[in-house]
């Protein structure tokens, strides 16, 4: 049975996404960050938000948050069994974070990249680590220690690039690049995508990636890299 058609709230979390549950992949039709707006979304479809239990203990948001509400959003969206890729369909999530301010897209940094890349595919969710232990990247918790980028058993990057592009968060793949998830040709390569203009690329590299790369701890971009980015 189909659920009702139904109005939401977004929380102030901000995050939601509304899936078609007519097709049989459930594709995400909608996606942003618009605290306090109503989405009535069609019969046949669901709006998602982020679990509250998955940001403050037991959804109990007078406690401290344990993740950001971008991260439960993230891992609300995998648990649902949507699909989160398409061909001919990108969403524009990250300009809606961005115009919400710096706060918001904050919260790109605080993604562990290894879980990132868990969800996205790009690892396997099983891991055997060089001394035998056996972890699940996914049932780690907040304060768990990850393994090591080196250790992990890799897979190629195209379904998380895919992932990235379809539901529009590409303010994460700098924080991909400094934590040695993607090549810097890959970056290159997926900035061009993001940006394809060089003005606003330069733009961005700029005023906002050089230093952002330094908050991250990544190695300084030389400049043959930075040149490297904003050339057409």
């Amino acid at each position: 049975m189909l659920p009702p058609v139904t109005t939401s709230t977004i929380a102030d979390t901000g995050f939601f996404a509304v899936i078609d549950l007519l097709q049989p992949l459930k594709p995400v039709t909608m996606i942003g960050y618009r605290p306090g707006a109503k989405i009535t979304p069609p019969l046949g479809r669901v709006t998602v938000q982020p679990l509250p239990q998955l940001i403050w203990p037991n959804g109990d948001s007078n406690q401290p948050a344990i993740r950001t509400a971008f991260e439960a959003f993230m891992q609300t969206l995998y648990g649902s069994g949507a699909s989160l890729t398409s061909e001919s369909v990108t969403h524009q999530l990250d300009e809606e974070m961005r115009a919400a301010g710096s706060t918001v897209t904050a919260q790109y940094a605080r993604v562990q990249v290894v879980d990132f890349m868990a969800f996205c595919g790009a690892i396997s969710r099983q891991q055997t680590l060089p001394d035998g232990t056996q972890v699940d990247c996914l049932a780690l918790g907040p304060g768990d220690e990850r393994p090591l980028m080196r250790d992990l058993e890799r897979k190629d990057n195209n379904l998380m690039f895919s992932i990235i592009t379809h539901l529009g968060i590409q303010g994460m793949l700098p924080y991909l690049y400094a934590g040695d998830a993607i090549t810097f040709k890959d970056f290159c390569d997926q900035l061009r995508i993001w940006k394809p203009d060089p003005v606003a690329r330069s733009l961005y590299v700029f005023g906002e990636l050089v230093s952002l790369l330094r908050l991250a701890k990544s190695p300084v971009l030389s400049e043959a890299q930075i040149l490297e980015l904003v050339k057409d």
